[in-house]
C-alpha cells in the first residue's frame, strides 16, 4: 500500500469522505441540500473515528494500521482536536431536534470503545444505528422534514446498506478479534455472513423499490441504486479473510462514493 493510500485511510479521512457522500447521498434523494451538516459529518466522523482508534488500539497485535497508528499518534491526535473544534463550531448553529440526535450519536461513539463494543453481536447494529442517524436523520430534521414513512423507508434502506458494508469489517478482524468480542463472522462462520450480507442489501433494496412504486422515486435514481447495491453485494461476497487491508479499508468502504457517483451521474438524466 502506498504512503499516500495509508495515510488516507489510516488517518480516516477516506471514511470522513465516505460518510460524507452518503450524506450527500440523502440530501440529492431527499431534494434538501445543506452544506453546514455535510461538513459536520465529515469532521465529526474524522474526530469519532481517530479518537476510538487512539483509545483501543492493541499495540500487541501486528497489522499495518496498528503500526502506522504508532508511529502517527500526534498527527492523529492533532487532527482529532481540529475535527473536533470545527465541528463544535457546526454544532451550536444547528436546531434544537439536530442537536440532539447528535447528542445521542456522540454519547454512544464515545462509549462504544470502552463499554458498548464490548457487548456480544452489537457492535454492527452500533455502527449502522450511528450511520443511518447521522447520513439520512440528520438532513432531515435540520430541514425540518415530516418523519413519515418515505423519511421512515430512507433510514431503513440506509441502516441496512451499512449493516451490509459492515459485515466485512468482521470478518477481516476475526483472526485479530478477542475471542469474547461476539460477531456475526465469529458466531456463523464466513459464508453465513455473507449470506446476511446480501439479505440486508435485499431488504436496502426493497425499501428503495418501495419508494418508487409509493413515494415517486424517480425510475433513474431507483435504476442507479439498484448499480449500486449490486456493485456493494459482489464485494460483500467476495470478502474473506485473506484479503488485504486495501480491499477492505479502500475496496468496501469506497461503496458509500459509489452509491453517491452514481446517484449524480443518474441525476444528470433526470
Amino acid at each position: 500500500m502506498s504512503t499516500f493510500f495509508k495515510s488516507l485511510i489510516f488517518s480516516n479521512v477516506f471514511v470522513a469522505f465516505c460518510a460524507a457522500s452518503l450524506c450527500l447521498s440523502s440530501q440529492l434523494l431527499f431534494g434538501q441540500y445543506n452544506f453546514h451538516i455535510t461538513a459536520f459529518i465529515f469532521f465529526a466522523t474524522l474526530f469519532t473515528y481517530n479518537f476510538q482508534r487512539l483509545a483501543r488500539t492493541n499495540k500487541h497485535i501486528s497489522h499495518p494500521r496498528i503500526s502506522w497508528i504508532a508511529q502517527n499518534r500526534s498527527i492523529l491526535f492533532l487532527t482529532a482536536f481540529i475535527s473536533a473544534l470545527i465541528s463544535s463550531y457546526y454544532f451550536i448553529f444547528f436546531n434544537v431536534n439536530t442537536q440532539g440526535a447528535i447528542i445521542f450519536c456522540a454519547l454512544i461513539s464515545l462509549l462504544y470503545p470502552f463499554i458498548l463494543r464490548r457487548i456480544p453481536y452489537l457492535k454492527i447494529f452500533f455502527i449502522s444505528l450511528i450511520w443511518m442517524i447521522s447520513t439520512c436523520l440528520l438532513i432531515a430534521l435540520e430541514q425540518e422534514l415530516i418523519f413519515d414513512k418515505e423519511v421512515f423507508l430512507h433510514s431503513l434502506a440506509r441502516f441496512f446498506f451499512v449493516f451490509a458494508i459492515t459485515i466485512p469489517f468482521d470478518i477481516r478482524d476475526v483472526k485479530f478479534d478477542n475471542k469474547r468480542l461476539k460477531t456475526i463472522p465469529g458466531l456463523l462462520g464466513i459464508k453465513k455472513s455473507h449470506m446476511i450480507g446480501i439479505l440486508s442489501l435485499v431488504i436496502a433494496q426493497i425499501s428503495y423499490l418501495y419508494l418508487f412504486i409509493s413515494y415517486n422515486l424517480n425510475v433513474i435514481y431507483l435504476v442507479a441504486i439498484s448499480i449500486s447495491i449490486i456493485i456493494t453485494g459482489l464485494l460483500v461476497i467476495k470478502s474473506n479473510e485473506k484479503k488485504g487491508e486495501m480491499y477492505f479499508s479502500f475496496g468496501v468502504e469506497s461503496t458509500s462514493v459509489i452509491f453517491y457517483i452514481i446517484l449524480v451521474i443518474s441525476s444528470q438524466m433526470v
